[in-house]
């Protein structure tokens, strides 16, 4: 009988940290969803730099996307946004956020599956100031794209930069096509 009732506890106890250990899982978006009211943003992402043949360090990038100007009287809200990062795809996708200004000041840059930051860290934060603007049924451009380089010595070993920058056409060309590429749901609108 006590050994059922220690099973038990035991069984409860990994369900509940399984539940809520899901709460602070980061949003994705691939497509984009059923026209709503809410819009959407594009990241244009840049690793062009990068051989063919060899993987960027970063896997992803999260960060905490939050409205750009809000009322004392209002609690200050977040959503937690990670992109994941190939050498095949030029843009991120945010979606389901209402309409307003929005900003992100800081990311992570999480490493890659047996890779090591810094010495042993799995992830490295950096400042930034991407802002934009979300308008109901429309896809729009943020202020900033990502970039990534990474330069690798005789040895195997890299060295990788990751940073958001002001994009040119280019690259919002790029985001664009690819957007279109994946569909566009009946009620949206390309807002760049």
């Amino acid at each position: 009988m006590k050994k059922i009732k220690i099973f038990r506890a035991m069984l409860f106890s990994s369900v509940a940290i399984g539940v809520i250990g899901c709460a602070g899982i980061p949003k994705t978006a691939e497509n984009l969803p059923p026209a709503n009211g809410t819009g959407a943003v594009v990241i244009p992402i840049d690793l062009s730099d990068i051989p063919v043949n060899k993987k960027y360090a970063c896997r992803s990038i999260v960060f905490d996307v939050e409205k750009a100007f809000w009322k004392p009287s209002e609690p200050r809200e977040s959503q937690t946004w990670e992109l994941f990062l190939n050498n095949t795809s030029n843009m991120g996708l945010i979606t389901g956020l209402a309409p307003g200004d929005y900003v992100f000041t800081e990311y992570k840059c999480y490493a890659r599956n047996r890779y090591t930051l810094n010495g042993a860290k799995s992830y490295l934060t950096y400042s930034s100031s991407v802002y934009f603007e979300v308008q109901a049924n429309t896809v729009t451009l943020a202020s900033r794209g990502f970039v990534g380089t990474e330069t690798f010595d005789k040895t195997g070993s890299s060295t990788f930069r990751a940073r958001f920058r002001t994009y040119d056409k280019e690259g919002a060309d790029k985001a664009r096509e690819e957007l279109i590429s994946r569909g566009l749901p009946d009620g949206w609108t390309v807002g760049f």
